[in-house]
């Protein structure tokens, strides 16, 4: 004999309560990039501020060879990239710029340019130039 329709409707009744609590068979987050752990504190999926980020990154080139440079918010951290699946960690600046408030991510925007060696960072409280330097690979304060 048949389930009667009420008897029926419980499991889904179930299910509906579950997924309005939400902890009805969670599946763990899945990895946002397979990325070595290069920059895998950047890819937190679900949002969370304690988490540091990485924004604005660009390649650049430096007497030959391809550099990665990104944000953290506050100041620039350089990779070298000639080969992708194996980047080497470079330097990290050490912008003396203060926060403004309770900010965490002051650094605005940065330009610089295939082998130049001057660049320029734009904080919220201003703008200033600095030194990557001559040699065989940028460095910060130069």
């Amino acid at each position: 004999m048949p389930a009667s329709p009420p008897a029926r409707a419980v499991p889904l009744l179930l299910v509906l309560a579950g997924l309005a609590t939400g902890t009805a068979w969670a599946q763990p987050q899945p990895e946002c990039l397979a990325d070595r752990g290069t920059l895998r504190t950047s890819l937190n999926c679900r949002g969370e501020p304690s988490i540091p980020k990485y924004f604005d990154a660009s390649i650049f080139r430096w007497s030959g060879h391809d550099e990665l440079v990104v944000s953290n918010g506050n100041n620039l951290i350089l990779w070298n990239v000639d080969d992708p699946r194996e980047p080497v960690a470079g330097p990290t600046s050490i912008f003396a710029v203060g926060n403004m408030g309770d900010s965490d991510y002051d650094l605005m925007n940065y330009s610089l340019c295939d082998d130049c060696r001057w660049a320029a960072a734009d904080f919220k409280s201003g703008s200033f130039l600095f030194d990557l330097g001559t040699g065989p690979a940028p460095a910060f304060g130069a």
